[in-house]
């Protein structure tokens, strides 16, 4: 595993360390809010607002990662959070925020230590591979979320193999559960988790009461619906139980019965999507798949649902050729004056556009808060 030291690039960012190293529930932007009234559905309204410190913060040139998708964030007991990417750009960016051309790893982790981030990965400077890397040159893992228990993070990484020679000709294979070291997060064990080919568990997790819940996206043509199962959090390893629509069973149940629903039907969602607890409900937050613009929130009373109150959170602005966004997750370690912390990804349907302003591959944050 490589570690490279990446300092920030914006003074400013320095005054704020040590209100950002502490995670207070400190508002760490200008309360400048932009209200839009045509979002406000029954008893709903939403303000929104530039996350400007974060997109500052992920707007880097080099010595490092420049560049990547996923954007899972999991905070560590010593006060870092770890940052965890997919598809992966290291090193330079030019000022015009052009890059060389150059080949992305699979999966790394970028550790925040105050204003100052550590990129994790394997290989070295001049032939970097992914932080958790395969044999086979044809199968890869991209990670999901993760949680701490004790002394480990423990992250979900799901294995994909490459079926033909088209961007999207690959297949899911299974789900692994990682465990890493702390403080040191160098990799302990690989266990195995789900085999189930239907149901890509570890999407989203979320801890209440005892349990850990594993959410899982179910690939349905061109639809993604949600299914969920949990585990106890004294052992992480343990064996799953599984929602079945009405109660929890020790076997997966048939794959239409498991879906979590809005009213009658279930829920339709992008392959990662956040579950989480604010103002007084469970919330789901989805970005708009096939291509979408609109993120999407729902509420429950309970963390299985039913769900309802859909709502637009917002409309990425990210316009232009095949610029697209997509994978909306939330960051609730980060939660500020009552607002949540939200990062969608940007990406381009055609590879030169990477290459030609880094912007278009790279998360994008922004404020938004319930009423």
């Amino acid at each position: 595993m490589l570690v490279k030291r990446i300092q920030p690039l914006v003074l400013f960012l320095i005054l704020l360390q040590l209100i950002f190293s502490s995670c207070q529930k400190t508002a760490l932007e200008s309360p400048i809010y932009i209200v839009d009234s045509t979002k406000a559905q029954s008893a709903f309204s939403l303000e929104s607002m530039n996350a400007t410190f974060y997109n500052d913060l992920f707007t880097r040139y080099g010595n490092g990662w420049t560049g990547g998708d996923a954007t899972y964030s999991v905070p560590l007991p010593d006060g870092r959070v770890v940052w965890i990417f997919g598809n992966t750009f290291l090193d330079t960016v030019y000022a015009n925020r052009t890059r060389p051309y150059s080949n992305m790893i699979k999966n790394s982790f970028m550790v925040q230590d105050g204003s100052n981030f550590t990129t994790l990965y394997g290989g070295t400077t001049s032939d970097p591979v992914s932080l958790i890397d395969t044999a086979d040159p044809n199968q890869w893992f991209w990670p999901l979320d993760g949680t701490v228990s004790g002394d480990t993070l423990y992250v979900f990484f799901s294995l994909y193999h490459q079926i033909g020679n088209g961007a999207f000709d690959y297949t899911y294979v299974r789900t692994d559960l990682m465990a890493f070291s702390l403080p040191s997060l160098s990799l302990r064990s690989t266990q195995t988790v789900s085999t189930n080919l239907s149901i890509r568990y570890g999407t989203c997790v979320y801890e209440d009461g005892n349990y850990l819940y594993i959410f899982g996206d179910e690939k349905n043509s061109f639809t993604n619906y949600v299914h969920v199962a949990r585990v106890l959090l004294s052992n992480l390893r343990g064996a799953w139980e599984y929602w079945d629509g009405e109660d929890w069973t020790s076997a997966p149940p048939e794959i239409s019965i498991g879906r979590i629903i809005k009213g009658n039907q279930p829920i339709e969602v992008s392959p990662e999507f956040s579950v989480f607890y604010a103002d007084g409900k469970y919330r789901l937050v989805t970005h708009q798949d096939l291509f979408g613009k609109k993120i999407f929130s729902y509420e429950s009373s309970s963390i299985t649902g039913p769900w309802s109150n859909k709502n637009t959170v917002y409309t990425t602005p990210e316009t232009g050729g095949n610029i697209w966004t997509y994978n909306a997750f939330v960051h609730p370690e980060f939660d500020s004056a009552g607002f949540h912390l939200l990062s969608y990804n940007i990406n381009s349907l055609n590879p030169n556009d990477l290459f030609t302003n880094a912007d278009n591959y790279r998360p994008k944050f922004i404020w938004y808060k319930y009423y």
